[in-house]
């Protein structure tokens, strides 16, 4: 060290920096009087820091104007030199083996949760966002709700009030049951197309109509209790399926009861066995229609296609699928019950342009003589997923209408518990 330069002390560093007049800006701190001398707190801190930093030479009659960049240096490179990783833990095997999986299994959930795809609508993406596509888009919401929704309706409430005279006045007149059966049912289906025209239905048939006989059990995909007007226009079914209450509730006690239908609580066990009892017997009878059933049991969005219930394949009867693909173009017919009711859902597609479907009738499958209930429903699935181009999964559809029980969330809890202690353990040593 020379005469001409002496020795710059971190711990006076306050000194030059009062002895500039202004703030003093870099690209990386901005550094002024009044953040410096903020608190008691900050210069006890800011001392201790100083006083463990190396001090360097400066030319003694340049200290005042000295430049504070190469101050700025000389702090990073004391702070870069001791940034270390303790020696009591390792970062980089906790974060791998501890944080990474449990991010990585929440991400996976996240992304491709193929469960709940099955029960979401697919959103709509705005075509109307400029100027010129305004105004058709405009005539066209004009058109759906002033002209045809009102007719709709009305053919709709029309046709049930007619049903309901017309039921009247055959249980009143007709005493002949053969015939009484045959008349009801005639008039059901001609009700099946009301509910089709209500709603402007383009439906399109493949392959042999159904027909009526014993030991017959139809099956097909679930998209909305529409489907059950979607074939019923063309053949009357006997179909399975849950009550409900309110208006589909009224349908499915007083209308389609005359069908022979068969309804049960989901939520009461002892109906089971019951409605087995009552399949069994039905299938015996030639004089009443043949079996409907959605062996999924709940509505999917008729992009996929889970797990078949086995009930209807262990019946030992002929089993004829049925593929039903609805088209978007035009309207969405998935109904999540979840969401909406039925009469918001059916004033939503009654405000919508037309429902479209193709509906395929599968060549009879029976089961064979090695294949159990389950194989043989998982075959069934299989032809109408090939058919009805759906994705098929192996998820039970009665899930989304349960929670997971306190029991399985207290044991997942414990589980992840345990496991991020072991990973601690092993990771984390005691300080010497």
């Amino acid at each position: 060290m020379t005469e001409s330069s002496s020795l710059f002390r971190f711990s006076d560093m306050r000194q030059v920096v009062s002895n500039l007049p202004n703030p003093i800006e870099s690209s990386k701190v901005k550094l002024s009087r009044r953040n410096l001398y903020r608190s008691n707190a900050l210069k006890k801190a800011r001392n201790a820091v100083f006083s463990s930093f190396q001090d360097f030479p400066v030319d003694s009659e340049n200290i005042e104007s000295f430049s504070f960049h190469k101050l700025q240096e000389e702090l990073d490179n004391n702070l870069l030199s001791d940034l270390k990783e303790p020696e009591h833990l390792n970062i980089v095997k906790l974060v791998s083996s501890l944080v990474i999986p449990f991010f990585m299994e929440g991400i996976e959930d996240m992304v491709d949760d193929s469960f709940t795809k099955c029960f979401q609508r697919k959103k709509e993406v705005p075509w109307n966002w400029n100027f010129y596509l305004f105004f058709p888009w405009l005539l066209g919401a004009i058109i759906r709700y002033f002209v045809l929704f009102p007719f709709r309706l009305f053919c709709l409430i029309a046709s049930t009030l007619v049903l309901v005279i017309a039921l009247f006045l055959i249980q009143l007149f007709i005493r002949n049951t053969t015939t009484k059966s045959r008349i009801i049912q005639r008039c059901l289906v001609l009700y099946g197309g009301a509910w089709i025209m209500s709603l402007s239905g383009v439906v399109r048939y493949h392959g042999t109509r159904p027909k009526s006989g014993p030991n017959k059990i139809f099956v097909a995909n679930h998209t909305t209790m529409l489907d059950f007007a979607v074939l019923l226009q063309i053949h009357p079914f006997s179909v399975l399926g849950q009550l409900h209450t309110g208006f589909v509730g009224f349908l499915q006690t007083y209308i389609l009861d005359k069908l022979h239908c068969v309804w049960f609580h989901r939520d009461d066990l002892r109906d089971r066995e019951l409605v087995r009892r009552r399949l069994k017997e039905h299938l015996k009878h030639e004089d009443v229609p043949p079996l409907l059933i959605f062996p999924e049991g709940t509505c999917v969005n008729n992009e996929y296609c889970v797990m078949f219930k086995k009930g209807a394949f262990e019946l030992d009867a002929t089993i004829y699928p049925i593929a039903i693909k609805y088209h978007r173009e035009f309207s969405d017919a998935f109904w999540d019950s979840k969401s909406e009711s039925f009469l918001q859902y059916l004033f939503r597609l009654m405000t919508s342009w037309a429902l479209v479907c193709d509906v395929y009738f599968l060549p009879p499958q029976t089961k064979e003589t090695e294949e159990t209930p389950e194989v043989f429903a998982a075959r069934v699935k299989r032809l109408i997923c090939q058919k009805a181009g759906l994705v098929d999964v192996p998820w039970d559809g009665y899930m989304k209408h349960f929670r997971p029980s306190e029991r399985f969330v207290e044991k997942r809890r414990h589980l992840i518990g345990r496991v991020l202690q072991e990973q601690l353990q092993r990771n984390i040593q005691p300080m010497s």
